[in-house]
């Protein structure tokens, strides 16, 4: 489960999302049209959509702190149940044969202007390349599994009038680096060199149709 609120608009594929539709039954003696039961969200996925309406006015923000703890303790209880996940599904077996290299999946919960809700699926031994959210806030919760999570803050930001230049090695100082399913602050120096490169093809996402339970756009 993945959070991205934009500090500057930004352009990304979008999923349809799935509409209710109807179901017609009909007798000898009478008519009668069944609506199908909407989709409604738990009330732990629609507090989040909600909170994050409430703390991203649009871009540019930056959430404060008490904003930030918010929104961590909705992520901190959320469970796969609240987003319709099972890790008896086939997919989450870590025992399934892998051939070649695992793509990984995403779809998308909600996205407007001022934040977005991604889920995203990794099968074993799938990676995920070492990127950047520049100018972004991101919140992250992983749901099911394990994962092998590292990552890295530059020891000299880049100045402003080297934004759009050409890329070049720079040093980047190790902040977390683990096995289990969070972060952890890495003790002693380790450093790296790191340069921007182009997506490699064999690490591009595919997005899939959302099909779990939608939220109320209208309780804002």
């Amino acid at each position: 489960m993945k959070i991205e609120a934009m500090l500057e608009p930004r352009r990304e594929a979008t999923a349809h999302v799935h509409k209710a539709g109807y179901a017609k039954r009909s007798t000898k003696k009478k008519k009668k049209i069944c609506r199908r039961a909407k989709k409604r969200a738990p009330t732990i996925l629609q507090d989040l959509y909600v909170s994050c309406t409430e703390v991203f006015k649009g871009p540019g923000t930056v959430p404060l702190h008490h904003d930030v703890k918010r929104l961590c303790y909705i992520l901190d209880n959320m469970k796969p149940e609240d987003l319709w996940l099972s890790g008896e599904h086939p997919f989450f077996n870590p025992r399934a044969e892998v051939t070649g290299t695992p793509g990984v999946t995403y779809t998308v919960i909600h996205k407007c202007d001022n934040f977005s809700l991604f889920i995203f699926f990794l099968p074993a031994t799938a990676v995920i390349p070492l990127h950047n959210h520049p100018g972004m806030t991101v919140f992250s919760k992983l749901l099911l599994g394990r994962m092998h999570v590292r990552s890295y803050d530059w020891v000299d930001p880049p100045p402003a009038d080297e934004l759009d230049s050409p890329a070049r090695p720079r040093l980047a100082n190790r902040k977390a680096d683990n096995g289990e399913t969070g972060l952890k602050k890495e003790e002693g120096d380790c450093h790296a060199w790191l340069e921007e490169i182009m997506v490699p093809e064999n690490s591009l996402m595919t997005g899939v149709e959302y099909s779990g339970p939608q939220v109320d756009k209208s309780s804002r």
